[in-house]
């Protein structure tokens, strides 16, 4: 049976609880006849002249809905117009929800920005409250699209102003939640102002964050409301689960699509209809008019995916995006987001015969060119290699100038790092010796030798074969460049850059950190010797790298582009770097670096790596390398229940990129870190009946979780200070992050968290590590528990907390050892031949640990004296073996009846290689060289 609305005659199904067409509530039309039932007015009525507060005078009513009543008033104190939104009585008259409601309203008054609508303040008027805000005029944006669809440039130039007074208030953690062309407004002068910022949170009613279903329920039932809310909902909010940032991702991809087609990406007959269409359906993507650019069809994509997990993650990310387009928009070719399933299945799967093929053919081709005169050396070669045990961790690789040879951090069978080489005319990949464990490989000028680091020392190896020789003792060098004057020039994560000689010595500061800045990484010394380029961090995001010029004479340096990361100078007179995934090149002169020109887009999909290591190079003589797309590992691992003979299942399967697992005490949850596609790494909770995942941080890049004793908050590490420094918060998700440890130390990280609210945590540097404990009541002063020569790393507190089980280095290989937490008796030796990561068994009864591929168990005796029987193999298997020494990559069910592992992605990839792309990036940007 339909309702008809008594207020638009539009009729609705009978399931619905308001009208579709103008939010007028439906319940009466099932009852009495409208004039015969009494309904209480949900706000006072005021008539022009009213004063409110012996300051505002009403001048007319604006309008009305579920969120207030609003008026056009004079302010006789300051002589301005302003808006007036009354509350609903049922805020006005629970003291409690006034209360609640006034710390938002302060929080909300906060939000200075000239994208958004100011609330001057919370006024009270006899027994009623009423928000002045600024008064805007102009036509809303759902005025305007009434009228059909707008330009191309008018809607980039809107969502542009929409994202900017989003990115602020997301950067102070408001969210919107009620997102829609309604509550966007636009000046005469075409000024954007966001209206009602974080009023449907404030307003709801005293229910949890994840019922959001109902809250928005009640607020679209309200007399007057017009329905829209329901259409910009994001499917995590049509389902009431808990909302945060993402949803309001979620909304402004809706009304950019809006703009740009003049229709809702979602639509239905009635809310019911209109939520349905969210969770099921796509938009018509082939509703975006034909000019629309590559990329911000992609950007509209990335803000419309369904999982909150895979949505873009910072709106910030949009306005980088728009912006790009809108000031060269001519430049960008135009194609479709989703290409057919068999371009997919080309575009991931080369067969490796082709591959055999085409190397053969382009090596024989090269080798022809260089003994036949008379061939255009010049003719552009394209080909793709590919390389095997890519690395799990920062993944990284160098290229010689000549164009000859390649080396890149690759995994060896026990799951530590190392260094390969690879020429590129021969098919053999060779590993190279004395380099397990090392990071960050850069070439000498002459492609002699090999810089790398290690477990705290700068190092070199000949090319050719032969023992490293050690260069400098440094913290961490995250980049290195070696100058034709044999000087070495590095940076790291919490540090400027340095100089070293390259035969060795001791390191030389060149450049300070100023204020804002975290950490000057990845320089590369300019062809004059006397300038490098590098990277600037200021929050540890790769969102906010910048890049800088620095003279090596004075240390002083200035920005050149403000977002930014992996700068490379190519001869051709090009700065090359990568913003937002696509490789940029601009021409630049470095003894005019002020003239730079514009930057223009080259290619799309570059590899992204939290640690901002670049995945390209290009040799002297025009060869270019790269990787496109996403190949780091991590992104590609899943988990996968393991029982006690070895025997996998997946946990959910299709899901990639989770990492990292600990169970929650009551073994209902799993903690974890997610990495998605965009290399930025936060930790997760994984519901394990309902499968379900539950964002916990959603700033920065987060990592390896720990629960705390009660399963209420958990410890992580975060790079949000600019330093790997440890945080806790709520497991839910709620509340802000609190930092445990306010430290200068780089590279702390939690590892477990005893009964009693002691924190086992490490800090140093990767080979160079000592563990410390926290009490985190009381006086809350750390300690350390082991501080020796020795690499000490994985503290598992025991669960009645008297024992702690930890790896140690000290006998020449890594072995598990358990000592008293008082540390009053010697350490006990667990292992027999080399071990990692240990875990106790809940009952205490058992310590497992893992020896390269095989998982361990110990049988253990605590009363009334400590006793470990012998190591015994339970399986083997190729599983993950974490970050080196930093990470837990598995953990055991509270019954130790399972393990919950990482299995490994797949770690082959695919580089692509370009044979004298100078011609092709001299013809794309012209440079004048």
């Amino acid at each position: 049976m339909a309702i008809k609305c008594p207020k638009c005659q539009t009729k609705n199904p009978d399931t619905d609880k308001f009208c579709g067409e103008c939010g007028t509530d439906l319940s009466s039309s099932l009852d009495a006849p409208q004039v015969t039932k009494t309904i209480e007015t949900p706000y006072p009525q005021f008539a022009p002249g009213t004063t409110l507060a012996d300051r505002y005078e009403i001048i007319r009513e604006l309008g009305k809905g579920g969120m207030g009543e609003v008026y056009l008033a004079e302010d006789t104190s300051l002589k301005r117009q302003v808006a007036i939104k009354v509350l609903p009585q049922r805020v006005a008259r629970d003291k409690e929800r006034l209360a609640r409601f006034e710390r938002e309203a302060r929080l909300l008054a906060s939000l200075n920005h000239q994208n958004i609508a100011t609330i001057h303040g919370l006024e009270k008027s006899n027994d009623f409250r009423f928000l002045v805000m600024e008064f805007v005029e102009g036509d809303t944006l759902a005025d305007r699209l009434k009228k059909g669809l707008l330009p191309l440039g008018n809607s980039l130039d809107i969502c542009q102003q929409i994202v900017e007074g989003l990115e602020l208030a997301h950067e102070k953690g408001i969210i919107h939640r009620d997102l829609k062309p309604a509550n966007i407004k636009v000046t005469p002068e075409g000024k954007v102002k966001i209206l009602d910022f974080g009023i449907a949170k404030v307003l709801q009613d005293k229910v949890s964050e994840s019922d959001t279903s109902k809250a928005i329920s009640d607020e679209m039932t309200e007399p007057g409301v017009i329905l829209g809310t329901a259409a910009y909902m994001s499917p995590e909010q049509a389902q009431g689960k808990v909302v945060d940032k993402r949803t309001d991702i979620w909304a402004f991809g809706c009304l950019f699509f809006e703009c740009l087609t003049g229709k809702r990406p979602f639509q239905g007959q009635s809310s019911s209809e209109t939520m349905a269409s969210i969770l099921k359906d796509e938009p018509d993507w082939n509703a975006l008019p034909a000019e629309t650019d590559v990329t911000i069809q992609k950007l509209i994509a990335r803000c419309l995916n369904k999982d909150p997990a895979m949505r873009l993650r910072d709106i910030g990310d949009a306005r980088l995006e728009i912006k790009d387009v809108h000031t060269n928009k001519s430049q960008w070719p135009v194609k479709q987001i989703h290409p057919s399933g068999k371009q997919r299945w080309l575009s991931r799967r080369i067969p490796w015969l082709i591959v055999v093929v085409l190397l053969f053919i382009t090596v024989w081709s090269v080798w022809i060119s260089r003994k036949k005169p008379g061939v255009d050396s010049r003719t552009i070669g394209k080909f793709t290699i590919v390389l095997p045990n890519f690395t799990e961790h920062i993944s990284t690789m160098a290229f010689s100038r000549d164009g000859q040879h390649l080396v890149y951090n690759g995994l060896l069978s026990d799951g530590r790092s190392c260094l390969y080489h690879r020429s590129l005319d021969q098919f053999e990949i060779r590993a190279l010796n004395g380099t397990e464990d090392a990071e960050f490989p850069f070439f000498s000028p002459n492609g002699d030798w090999i810089g790398f680091y290690v477990k705290g020392k700068l190092k070199k190896v000949p090319l050719s074969g032969g023992p490293p020789i050690t260069i400098c003792e440094t913290k961490e060098e995250w980049g290195a460049s070696w100058g034709t004057d044999d000087n070495i020039i590095f940076g790291g994560p919490g540090t400027g850059l340095f100089k070293v000689p390259a035969s060795g010595g001791t390191r030389t500061p060149v450049t300070k950190l100023q204020a804002g800045e975290t950490s000057h990484l990845w320089p590369q010394i300019l062809p004059n010797g006397k300038k490098a380029i590098f990277v600037v961090w200021t929050t540890g995001e790769l969102t906010d790298a910048k890049i800088a010029i620095v003279s090596l004479d004075t240390g002083k340096y200035e920005i050149l582009i403000e977002d930014g990361h992996g700068p490379f100078y190519s001869d051709t007179g090009h700065l090359l770097f990568i913003r937002s995934g696509v490789l940029m090149a601009a021409p630049f002169d470095p003894d005019k670096p002020n003239e730079m020109g514009e930057p223009m887009p080259l290619l799309e999909e570059m590899t992204p790596m939290f640690s901002g290591a670049r995945l390209y190079e290009i040799s002297a003589n025009g060869t270019l390398i790269y990787s496109s797309g996403q190949v780091n590992p991590l992104a590609l691992t899943n988990l996968v229940w393991v029982d006690r003979q070895g025997k996998t299942t997946p946990v959910l399967p299709g899901r990639l990129g989770l990492n990292q697992p600990r169970f929650s005490p009551d073994g209902n949850r799993l903690a974890l870190t997610l990495l998605p596609e965009d290399g930025v790494m936060s930790v997760f909770t994984f519901d394990i009946m309902r499968e379900g995942l539950t964002q916990v941080v959603t700033h920065g890049v987060s990592a390896w979780p720990v629960w705390a004793p009660d399963g209420s908050r958990i410890a992580f590490v975060s790079q949000r200070s600019g330093q790997w420094n440890i945080w806790q918060k709520s497991a839910d998700g709620s509340g802000e992050a609190e930092q445990i440890i306010s430290s200068e130390i780089n590279r702390q990280c939690p590892i477990s968290w005893s009964r009693d609210g002691m924190l086992a945590y490490q800090q140093g540097q990767v080979g160079v590590t000592d563990i410390w404990v926290l009490p985190l009541t009381g006086n809350k002063k750390a300690e350390p528990f082991i501080g020796t020569q020795f690499n000490e790393t994985g503290a598992q507190f025991s669960p009645d907390g008297k024992w702690i089980a930890f790896t140690s280095d000290r006998s020449g290989q890594d072995e598990i050892y358990v000592m008293p937490f008082n540390g009053q008796e010697n350490m006990i030796k667990i292992s027999t031949d080399g071990g990692k990561h240990p875990v106790w068994a809940r009952d205490s009864k058992e310590l497992f640990y893992r020896n390269g591929n095989q998982m361990m168990a110990v049988p253990i005796q605590i009363d009334p004296t400590f006793n470990a029987g012998k190591p015994e193999l339970l399986f083997e298997g190729s599983f993950s073996y974490g970050y080196l020494d930093w990470s837990y990559s598995y953990d055991i069910s509270p019954d130790g009846q399972r393990f919950v592992m990482v299995k490994k992605g797949d770690t082959t990839v695919e580089l692509n290689v370009v044979l004298n792309w100078f011609e092709e990036l001299k013809r794309l940007v012209p440079s004048g060289k």
